[in-house]
This record gives structure tokens, sequence and C-alpha cells, in this order.
């Protein structure tokens, strides 16, 4: 039920974030964290820091951000952005993986296209948060949009 929970809280920030985008709005910025790494002064925990560089060698352009008692870090993996929020100790919250039709798999992209024949696959997230994987698929079909 909690994993339902987040789901849903995750897809509202992902319609928001989306819909804000997509009407050129001017969004609130978040307060960025210098790079990471752990010291006396320094706000994410070295519990986050260590699973982030566990699950993510590799990762470039780093940037965290404190979201109430949670580290939201996005960086750059495998030419695509990523997000992900851990708690304050190192237990992975979610991840987003941002992308674009040619990331989906081959799988999810022919039930996609049998779906929307008429439609062409734009942007696509990639949502991990427990056991739970999703999908969320954005369309152009002429002048108008699906997600």
């Amino acid at each position: 039920m909690k994993t339902l929970l987040y789901l849903r809280i995750v897809t509202a920030l992902l319609v928001v974030l989306s819909a804000g985008s997509s009407f050129a709005q001017v969004r609130a910025k978040g307060k960025s964290l210098p790079k990471a790494q752990p010291g006396a002064n320094f706000i994410v925990t070295k519990k986050a820091l260590a699973a982030f560089e566990t699950d993510y060698k590799g990762a470039a352009n780093i940037n965290w951000s404190k979201v109430d008692e949670s580290f939201h870090v996005s960086f750059i993996m495998n030419r695509q952005k990523n997000a992900v929020l851990y708690n304050g100790d190192g237990n992975m919250i979610y991840h987003v993986i941002f992308g674009f039709g040619k990331n989906l798999t081959k799988n999810i992209a022919d039930q996609v296209n049998s779906e929307y024949p008429s439609c062409k696959i734009q942007t696509v997230f990639h949502v991990f948060q427990g056991r739970a994987e999703v999908w969320f698929v954005d369309l152009e079909q002429e002048k108008s949009l699906i997600q």
C-alpha cells in the first residue's frame, strides 16, 4: 500500500513537472548543494552518498539537493538524465530515467506503437520505486500531445 502511495506521488510530480515545462512557465528553483563530499559541514549523509557511489559508478554532472529529510541527486549516466531520491539511511526511494523513444525496450515500444499507430513517441520516463517499474510515454499526434 505504501509503495502504491509513493508511486502515485511520483506520478503526480512527473505530470506536474512535464506540464510546467510544456507551457514554459517559470519554475521555482530547488536549493542546490555543493558537489557531494562527506564532511563536518555537509548536508548529505554519508550513507546516502555511499549508496549513490555504489549504485551509479561512472555518473557525471552530479547535483545534490535536499528534499525535506531526503536527498535528491540528478546526474547523467549512459547519455541519459537520471534523478534519484535517497532517504538519510541511504535507501533509494525512487529512480527516474529520462529518455526518448529509442530508450524504450522493444517490448514496450511495440506495445505503445500497436495501441497508438498514428502517434510518434517523444519523451519517456522510466520510473523505479520499490519493486514497481513504470514507463511514462509522451506521444505526438499531428498537433496534440498524449501522455
